[in-house]
């Protein structure tokens, strides 16, 4: 590349400096992420696509990991960071300024969230959004611990675990020994398949998670098991015919007959004039996890609320400044909502950030 910023520019130092945060919060080298060309050209990230500064920050931090997208349907390309470009512009960037480059920078609404404790989300489809939540997963505990959230908790195995206490509650009364097996030891379960598919665990971690919401293993490109092995067809075909994942897609496939009749269901008229009974869709599965979701989540935020100890929401988790007596969480759940769930939990200090 023959172009060359001028990093003696204070407007070329500060473009950079956005980039870079923008690589640290929401990218890493490993992972791939959606991010459409609106946000990247957005002036507090990259800027507009047309400027060479823009142009060669892209080249330079992000690497294309699927150059596919649709203005239709909204899916947009995906990326991974360019660590070693993040680590040359960084360092260049130490020397001009002569100082050491701060991990994450926040604008001033998230600072003054972070200090006042009201967040405020925004409510799609179900669930409580906030910037805060895109942040990659290092930056963000680094964020919340700096800001006195120091203690972080997840619903364990919130998918699996929520759908198939919800069919019991309709009436399955069905063993599933598969389903229960992965909810208890679903860690050891996703290494072992990860070993012999030659794969990083979080890809089979996705992969099922998907199944229980409709996703199927396939070698369409639309799937989620396509693009999480880049399409390779041997590995999706070993995944879909491997002895644990059968049964748990049977076992999955008995929990949602049980769900099916509660959900609504969409006819389309044929060619011949005859109405037909559309199937369930994987977008009203998810649709109905997240509503499951959420009731657990709002009694969380009730208990916290009753304790008078400040939290952060995510999707399935919260972190908060104190830390909480999980047992008494899990029997307040289970009294407001009927669900029995199991909590992870981690301590995060400024020190070991």
């Amino acid at each position: 590349m023959s172009y060359e910023p001028n990093y003696n520019d204070p407007r070329v130092q500060t473009r950079i400096s956005r980039a870079i945060n923008f690589c640290e919060k929401y990218l890493n080298e490993t992972t791939t992420q959606w991010l459409s060309t609106r946000w990247i050209d957005h002036r507090d990230n990259f800027g507009c696509s047309k400027n060479q500064l823009s142009r060669y920050l892209r080249e330079t931090l992000l690497i294309v990991a699927d150059d596919s997208f649709n203005r239709f349907t909204g899916k947009t390309k995906t990326y991974r960071l360019n660590l070693n470009g993040l680590d040359q512009l960084r360092a260049r960037l130490c020397v001009i300024q002569q100082t050491t480059y701060s991990v994450v920078h926040l604008d001033n609404r998230l600072q003054n969230e972070l200090k006042s404790g009201d967040f405020e989300y925004k409510e799609s489809s179900s669930r409580l959004y906030h910037p805060l939540q895109n942040f990659k997963r290092a930056a963000k505990h680094e964020v919340l611990a700096q800001a006195g959230y120091l203690y972080n908790y997840d619903i364990e195995c919130a998918a699996p675990t929520l759908l198939h206490q919800y069919a019991q509650q309709l009436g399955m009364d069905e063993y599933l020994f598969t389903l229960r097996r992965y909810i208890n030891d679903r860690a050891a379960i996703r290494a072992q398949i990860a070993l012999e598919a030659e794969v990083p665990e979080r890809t089979i971690k996705r992969i099922i998670n998907g199944l229980f919401q409709g996703a199927h293993i396939s070698t369409h490109s639309t799937t989620i098991a396509y693009q999480e092995l880049n399409g390779d067809p041997a590995k999706i075909e070993f995944l879909k015919q491997h002895e644990f994942i059968t049964a748990l897609r049977a076992d999955i496939k008995t929990l949602w007959e049980y769900i099916r009749p509660q959900l609504s269901r969409r006819t389309r008229v044929d060619k011949n004039g005859h109405t037909r009974t559309l199937p369930i869709s994987g977008k009203q599965k998810t649709a109905l996890y997240r509503d499951l979701e959420r009731v657990v989540l709002s009694s969380v935020r009730e208990y916290l609320d009753e304790t008078n100890n400040q939290y952060f929401l995510e999707h399935d988790g919260w972190a908060t400044q104190r830390e909480v007596d999980t047992t008494a969480l899990i029997k307040h759940i289970q009294i407001s909502t009927g669900y029995e769930i199991k909590i992870d939990s981690s301590c995060n200090t400024t020190n070991n950030i």
